[in-house]
């Protein structure tokens, strides 16, 4: 007999009901988790841990969130960027670390690209902290992968790329200095 709420109980004993579900979108209803006491059928006085009725799903997403993988044209100037003029960085290395973190969280190929650019300078003049370098290598990975999309290419070859272009960048730089 049920109790009349709808939560897949009977006589004060929650249980899962066999494939309810909501509709087209699939979504299980009712389902509830009860302590069972080694028994094989809860008993009377069982106490429910979750109950879950009318289960979705539901993603955050914001506008502008995604956006398209850069075309061959993009990759031109994003290279442009990564040979340019580094950006003046504060000295602190956790105000540095903030200050890029919040640029590859915009999402934006060309403060990714800047990111990847200032840390390679800095670990070439200076060296970067445990901090800095694993976010050097998070950011040579995210660019490396649009590269890889760009142009057409592997992923180790694009990893490779990007390398091969870092360095010749950084060459350049110590001939000039």
């Amino acid at each position: 007999m049920s109790n009349g709420t709808g939560n897949g109980t009977t006589n004060g004993t929650a249980h899962a009901p066999a494939n309810r579900s909501n509709g087209a979108d699939g979504a299980t209803q009712g389902a509830a988790l009860v302590a069972a006491s080694g028994a094989a059928a809860a008993g009377p006085g069982t106490a429910t841990l979750l109950q879950v009725d009318n289960l979705k799903k539901y993603f955050p997403i914001t506008k502008g969130l995604f956006r398209k993988v850069i075309g061959e044209e993009t990759v031109e100037e994003v290279l442009g960027v990564l040979g340019g003029d580094g950006t003046k960085m504060p000295k602190n290395w956790n105000r540095r670390f903030k200050h890029n973190r919040d640029k590859m969280k915009t999402g934006d190929i060309f403060e990714l690209a800047e990111v990847v650019r200032n840390l390679a300078q800095r670990d070439q003049e200076k060296g970067l902290s445990t901090g800095e370098k694993q976010m050097f290598s998070k950011a040579k990975r995210i660019l490396a992968s649009e590269l890889m999309y760009a142009k057409g290419m592997e992923e180790e070859e694009a990893r490779e790329f990007l390398e091969e272009v870092l360095e010749e960048i950084g060459a350049a730089r110590k001939a000039r200095a």
